[in-house]
């Protein structure tokens, strides 16, 4: 895990040192969400930490999480597209998870933002533990869906070798069913 406020300089000494790949969280592409998350990212760094990556063959994965304080219809579609044109070679989507002992834990029990304390559903993965007043938990959780639907079709698009290799990769680890299931479910989510 990295950081995508490192300068071009340091890139170049990681890459020398046999550095492959460079995964940064970026969580956001509203400034009022990372400002609420006092996380500083300056999204002008991140593209050209992703542009000195790409021309030095350092391979890049960004993650973002929806479910910010304030997160809304507006800033969920510009972190998407956000995401999307920024074309790392990967990228995560997920529910931001306010673990117990962090500050934003605190906050959505104040506020009443938690939408349920059953810790064993804190994964990010398939459900919101978070839901707002302009921004429900399925709304996050749909968010999620989508980004993962467009980061695919850029991938297959932008990236066909990267596709491919994907694609082969789960045909040896789960067999061919696996990949006919799996490609059903790309082609109806595109």
């Amino acid at each position: 895990m990295g950081d995508a406020m490192v300068g071009s300089e340091t890139l170049k000494l990681m890459r020398r040192a046999g550095c492959g790949g460079l995964k940064f969280g970026v969580e956001s592409a509203a400034p009022d969400i990372l400002n609420r998350m006092k996380k500083p990212v300056n999204l002008d760094k991140v593209r050209r930490v992703v542009a000195v990556c790409r021309s030095l063959g350092i391979r890049t994965h960004a993650t973002y999480a929806f479910g910010g304080p304030g997160e809304n219809d507006r800033t969920i579609e510009h972190t998407l597209r956000f995401a999307i044109r920024l074309n790392t070679d990967t990228a995560q989507f997920s529910c931001m998870v306010p673990f117990p002992g962090t500050p934003l834990f605190d906050q959505a029990q104040a506020q009443g933002w938690l939408l349920t304390t059953d810790f064993s559903r804190f994964d990010g993965l398939n459900e919101s533990v978070l839901g707002y007043p302009d921004c429900s938990g399925p709304r996050i959780v749909a968010a999620v869906k989508e980004g993962k639907r467009r980061l695919l079709r850029n991938i297959i698009i932008r990236h066909p070798a990267v596709a491919l290799k994907g694609a082969f990769n789960l045909i040896r680890r789960e067999g061919f069913g696996m990949f006919w299931e799996k490609l059903r479910e790309i082609g109806a989510s595109l």
